[in-house]
């Protein structure tokens, strides 16, 4: 129930609330007071600058990559990676579950500076205060997801919390349902730098931050570290012979966004009486595991699923932890609601979008550079452009290039530079947040 709709309860609420988010906002600024005293004496003695990156999903590391290569380029820095399971969203369960789950990061990160977090065989966990960090990076933000001593409100108390979203921004207020529930409130307030993508995302977080009274999370214009492998991007496929297709359905059902149980079979068909296109799907971390969690499919009957794809010669799924050679080998993206979208459009590449109408989050049609995409809203309509598309024409060619070269901010020297240059400054004390 919402009770800040109620009269007369309603500004009670929000007198309550009010005064909860000035006493959390006083906290945050005791918090980050004890670690500057920190810093100071750390530099009075040289000592180095520790960061860990607290990560568990390959998929999503393009987002901190740059930034962890930067800082173990500096002699400043003693950086880590903190590897751990993650939590998954499970039938009847949802997150209240101690269940946790390896994501391959181990062996991804294998060769980096990484610690393991979780042991496998004892259930024991290490505890990151151990490791001392000055400045933490987490991939997702989401509390519910991690074990309790990895949550902001502690990891905030000995450390200063970076955060890089993991997802691209879009403006679209359309689009601010999944703005929301991507920069949840009791992470944010935890933050001590939030480093947005363009000034969009910049808007967006400051506005969100004097709505909860915060005044401890400091906002930089930074760009976007996935950006900087810029030009790995836009490599094209070795296989001329086929028409290669990228398809990455919704993972969420109650959007009303997901595509993936409407043309399922059609792509099956598709690639079985037309041996020059070739499919890739790559389901986002989450999707199948949803996908049986909320009853749209059963365990048996996506594994039957399954079965098929791998049957068909020119069809294949993706579960490899970087997407990087997936994008080099297509010619185009057939996608809906994705944090690849944004990404993928650099490429210069074409975008198929499954348009519903009805969706609470669906890109507007004539929102800045969705409006290059190519939307659809039937299977007859997706069938038309792709083979229109595998013919060699594409209208919108000209106009994603434009909207790639005024509507990113790209700086020059990456972002990744940027953000450790200001994380570096913050600890000796040149910056004060």
């Amino acid at each position: 129930m919402n009770y800040s709709k109620i009269p007369i309860v309603g500004n009670i609420y929000r007198k309550i609330k009010e005064n909860n988010d000035f006493l959390k906002n006083q906290i945050a600024l005791l918090k980050n007071e004890n670690i500057k005293s920190r810093f100071y004496f750390k530099n009075k003695l040289n000592e180095k600058i520790n960061v860990v990156f607290v990560c568990w999903r390959p998929a999503i590391w393009g987002s901190l990559k740059t930034v962890y290569e930067e800082m173990s380029k500096d002699d400043c820095f003693s950086v880590k990676i903190l590897v751990i399971p993650n939590k998954k969203e499970l039938p009847d369960l949802g997150w209240n579950h101690n269940e946790f789950y390896s994501e391959g990061g181990e062996k991804f990160w294998k060769g980096e500076n990484i610690i393991q977090g979780y042991n496998y065989e004892s259930h024991n966990w290490l505890d990151l205060k151990f490791l001392n960090p000055d400045y933490v990076f987490f991939q997702q933000p989401y509390n519910n997801q991690r074990p309790s001593h990895l949550n902001s409100s502690i990891v905030s108390s000995y450390a200063k919390i970076c955060y890089v979203a993991y997802y691209a921004f879009f403006n679209s207020n359309t689009n601010d349902y999944i703005n929301e529930g991507c920069t949840p409130e009791d992470f944010m307030k935890d933050v001590s730098y939030y480093f947005s993508q363009n000034q969009a995302d910049f808007d967006f977080i400051t506005s969100k931050m004097k709505r909860i009274n915060n005044t401890t999370v400091s906002v930089i214009n930074s760009g976007f570290p996935r950006y900087d492998s810029l030009e790995s991007l836009r490599k094209s496929n070795n296989n001329k012979n086929k028409f290669n297709i990228l398809w990455t359905p919704r993972w969420a059902l109650d959007e009303g966004n997901c595509h993936f149980f409407v043309y399922k079979d059609n792509f099956l068909s598709l690639c079985m009486k037309d041996s020059d296109i070739d499919l890739v799907l790559r389901p986002h971390p989450q999707a199948f595991l949803n996908y049986i969690a909320t009853g749209a499919i059963s365990a048996e009957k996506l594994e039957e699923y399954k079965n098929k794809i791998e049957k068909i010669e020119n069809a294949r799924i993706d579960y490899s932890e970087s997407y990087i050679e997936t994008f080099n080998y297509s010619d185009c993206l057939i996608t809906d609601t994705s944090s690849m979208v944004a990404e993928y459009f650099l490429t210069g590449k074409p975008i198929i979008y499954c348009y519903n109408k009805n969706s609470i989050n669906s890109f507007s049609k004539s929102s800045g550079y969705t409006s290059s995409f190519y939307f659809v809203e039937t299977w007859e309509e997706l069938l038309e452009t792709l083979y229109m598309l595998k013919s060699g024409n594409d209208p919108l060619q000209k106009t994603r290039k434009e909207f790639i070269d005024s509507d990113f901010y790209l700086p020059k020297e990456g972002s990744g530079k940027i953000i450790k240059e200001i994380i570096k400054n913050d600890f000796k004390g040149e910056i004060n947040v």
